[in-house]
């Protein structure tokens, strides 16, 4: 569905057209008339960038997405005054407006982070990364316990890991980020038992750190970033020599001098 919803965005002057046209029953030449009009090549060009910015999730691509949809419901209601021909307009108008709102109500209700913290909407989170990263988690006053880490921000991270955890209990998690040796305290927020949507783990909030552990999983997070839009984009425009020359660039250890 969000897929569906992200390239009705991106194809907007594809998708929306033979909508106005089948709901409103907009003669042909008048809906090619409708496509040369500035209002509707406006509401189309931030349409395309709403389509983009959930595409990549973006923060502020929710507050976009609202703009758009409002923009979507006036260009609809100008439509239907001014050139459909349907025997019930306010019908076909409200129908319209019942798409935009099922869109606008499904994505608020639904995309969420993943993994950390997943009442949160993803427009409120920190950006995340996927990764898969062996660590250690330690209980209070017990054993270290092997765990992998499976996605990563500045504020927590997913852990996959078997044994229970209580909800609020306080551990403490090690590991290498890019062959820097890391270490934090969290929180368990969540916990999950197994889905197909998410293995079975624990959702951290990390706690306070220090200036140098902060810097090095800063540094980690940018380059977890960068391998994100290389694995996203870069396989489809560079050569393969290219790619694996610039995530082994992104690979590389981080420099000493960050903590």
């Amino acid at each position: 569905m969000y897929v569906a919803l992200t390239l009705a965005y991106l194809l907007f002057p594809i998708t929306f057209l033979p909508v106005l046209a089948f709901l409103l029953d907009v003669p042909l030449p008048q809906v090619g008339r409708i496509a040369l009009q500035p209002a509707f090549l406006v509401v189309s060009f931030i349409a395309v960038i709403t389509g983009y910015a959930l595409h990549e999730m973006k923060r502020w691509g929710w507050y976009l997405l609202q703009l758009t949809q409002v923009l979507v419901v006036l260009l609809s209601g100008f439509v239907s005054y001014r050139h459909s021909q349907s025997h019930y307009p306010l019908i076909a108008f409200l129908v319209l407006v019942f798409m935009v709102w099922f869109a606008h109500n499904w994505i608020s209700r639904e995309v969420r982070v993943p993994y950390f913290m997943p009442q949160i909407p993803w427009w409120e989170s920190n950006p995340k990364f996927r990764t898969q990263i062996p660590a250690q988690v330690i209980r209070q006053g017990g054993r270290p316990l092997e765990a992998d880490i499976m996605d990563l921000s500045l504020a927590g991270c997913f852990i996959k890991c078997k044994p229970e955890f209580q909800e609020n209990e306080l551990i403490e998690i090690r590991c290498q980020l890019f062959e820097r040796d890391w270490k934090c305290r969290g929180v368990v927020v969540w916990n999950t038992f197994g889905a197909v949507t998410h293995p079975r783990g624990i959702g951290v909030k990390i706690g306070a750190m220090d200036r140098g552990t902060r810097r090095v999983l800063k540094a980690a997070t940018i380059k977890l970033s960068g391998i994100s839009k290389l694995n996203r984009t870069g396989r489809y425009w560079l050569s393969t020599e290219e790619y694996n020359n610039v995530l082994a660039k992104l690979r590389s250890p981080l420099p000493r001098g960050d903590a």
